[in-house]
């Protein structure tokens, strides 16, 4: 009897790591480079030209995306907006904008909904620079997930993962080739473009109290999807089924933020290199 709970327990938990695994194991790590590089590149923008003028070219727009991230996943998960400044440079705290909210601590909507405030500038940025590709320069980036999403069904989950990190690579390279076309880098959207996405995706970054946030957030998800596992493993694999189908939409996603993060190399050695170069010169 011992041994057929403890059997049922260890498969609940397996099925419900790899389906964590699967939904967010490709973005925690794309998130983490891109969390890392939005934050090296915003210490080289300023140290480059400045606080005054990073904040005045690039800083503010940034900002506000940040902070709206945080605003729009409040009131979707019920959270209570009790303060927020979408651009407030403080040169005592450091800080350039905040949203403070409230919420109850024994709902576990609202509770699992901290893992999505905390990560929403990430996802605001990339939904509004997925928008911009698609405005001035017309790619399509629902292509990038559709084979994935007509062939998760036949696989399994393990191999489910591997396609989906061969299409995220097929895909982003795909988009990266018809992003520096001629027909676009002879056209002033192209320029527009990499401005925009490097003012948003260099202020994606999130401080450690966001992140912070996420994880206790992430924490309720985890055990909420454990639990759920625990009721349904009974009946068979129906719920990764599911996720393997529905993470075929992440593809969308994740090439988003992998393109943000090559978008933000490009535009920092075509903005920041030279910048870098002549404060050198200058200086001699």
């Amino acid at each position: 009897m011992i041994e057929s709970i403890l059997s049922y327990l260890w498969q609940s938990l397996s099925a419900a790591l790899l389906q964590i695994l699967i939904l967010c194991g490709p973005g925690f790590f794309l998130t983490l480079i891109l969390n890392f590089e939005t934050g090296f590149i915003q210490k080289r923008a300023v140290a480059a030209m400045g606080q005054g003028w990073y904040l005045g070219l690039f800083g503010w727009l940034g900002t506000i995306v940040h902070e709206l991230g945080h605003a729009a996943c409040c009131v979707i998960f019920w959270h209570k907006i009790d303060e927020m400044q979408l651009f407030h440079p403080d040169p005592e705290t450091g800080t350039l904008g905040y949203v403070k909210h409230s919420y109850n601590r024994t709902n576990l909507y609202q509770l699992a909904g901290n893992f999505f405030i905390g990560i929403g500038p990430i996802l605001l940025g990339t939904a509004v620079i997925f928008l911009l590709a698609y405005w001035l320069l017309d790619l399509n980036f629902l292509s990038a997930g559709s084979s994935f999403i007509s062939t998760s069904a036949q696989l399994d989950s393990w191999e489910a993962l591997k396609e989906l990190l061969q299409n995220l690579w097929n895909s982003s390279s795909q988009l990266l080739v018809d992003i520096f076309s001629w027909q676009h880098l002879s056209g002033w959207q192209l320029y527009l473009f990499i401005y925009l996405v490097f003012a948003i995706g260099s202020s994606i970054t999130l401080s450690p109290p966001d992140i912070k946030a996420a994880l206790g957030g992430f924490g309720v998800i985890v055990l909420l999807i454990f639990v759920l596992n625990l009721a349904t493993i009974w009946a068979g694999s129906y719920l990764t089924d599911a996720v393997v189908a529905f993470s075929g939409y992440y593809v969308l996603f994740y090439t988003v933020v992998f393109l943000i993060i090559l978008v933000n190399v490009a535009a920092a050695l075509f903005i920041l290199l030279p910048l870098a170069l002549l404060k050198i010169k200058s200086s001699k």
